[in-house]
């Protein structure tokens, strides 16, 4: 079991109790991650599969960027809208699955993989539901100027986690998130925005390595994107659990806030 703070911490605080169940919590999501990481790359593969010529492109960082202009307008295809859907509900499978182990390992209870899974697949159509109605609640305040839309998907991006940390549906799970996060709107998106920055500094090193392949080692251009899908697969293996651990470390420190006695139900 991770212990919890006996009252609500600052930001390092929380990123420290973060960092602890991440480590704790890793052994356990290590094979969710790779199934989310091998499924995703197989979603970024199969637009490259259906290029034209893509192996003649020259190997020359003019060859490269030809051969992004032409992935990126296979990506907008109709016929790879239906991976793209797939590739959604692996998503959120996957992010379920994650929520599920780290929970466990937080409240110190044994779990399997195929429960985790059976988890969140049981939860699949609330997740869905759950992320229509976030999407549709932020596009709406995005297009009221803006800000609006950044404050409603703060108020509501604990959802997921209230959906398998207390095992709710979709519409309860907003409400719950809504009332945690209310007078704690710039703490917490401050710590989610530290953590996505976080994850995303690693992928700065995979349009280097390619560019660095092209330039310097000749590569051909489909080699190159190909190896950075394939770095692309190695780098979310290790990030894809680090957004999911720290939102959770944020509900936890939440319900410790809201609720001193009751503590974080579920976990």
């Amino acid at each position: 079991m991770i212990a919890r703070a006996p009252a609500p911490g600052r930001i390092g605080g929380v990123l420290g109790d973060a960092v602890r169940l991440y480590r704790a919590s890793f052994a356990r999501c290590l094979p969710v991650a790779l199934v989310g990481a091998l499924f995703g790359a197989a979603a970024g593969w199969y637009p490259m599969l259906r290029m034209n010529g893509l192996k003649d492109t020259p190997a020359t960082l003019a060859g490269a960027m030809q051969a992004m202009a032409q992935l990126q307008a296979m990506a907008r295809a109709p016929g790879v809208w239906g991976s793209y859907g797939a590739a959604a509900l692996i998503w959120l499978m996957v992010r379920g699955a994650l929520l599920a182990r780290q929970s466990a390992v937080a409240s110190g209870r044994l779990d399997t993989f195929g429960s985790a899974l059976a988890f969140a697949l049981r939860r699949l159509p609330g997740m869905v539901l759950g992320a229509l109605i976030w999407i549709a609640a932020t596009g709406v305040g995005t297009l009221l100027l803006v800000i609006p839309g950044m404050w409603l998907g703060g108020q509501l991006q604990l959802w997921m986690v209230a959906m398998f940390a207390e095992d709710i549906g979709a519409l309860r799970s907003l409400g719950r998130s809504w009332q945690l996060i209310e007078g704690n709107w710039w703490r917490t998106s401050t710590i989610v925005s530290i953590t996505v920055l976080l994850t995303l500094v690693p992928s700065l090193f995979e349009g280097a390595g390619a560019t660095i392949a092209i330039a310097v080692f000749r590569s051909p251009a489909a080699t190159a994107l190909i190896d950075m899908q394939l770095l692309s697969l190695l780098i979310s293996v290790f990030t894809m659990p680090m957004v999911t651990v720290v939102m959770l470390a944020i509900y936890r420190d939440l319900t410790i806030n809201r609720e001193p006695a009751a503590g974080a139900g579920a976990l």
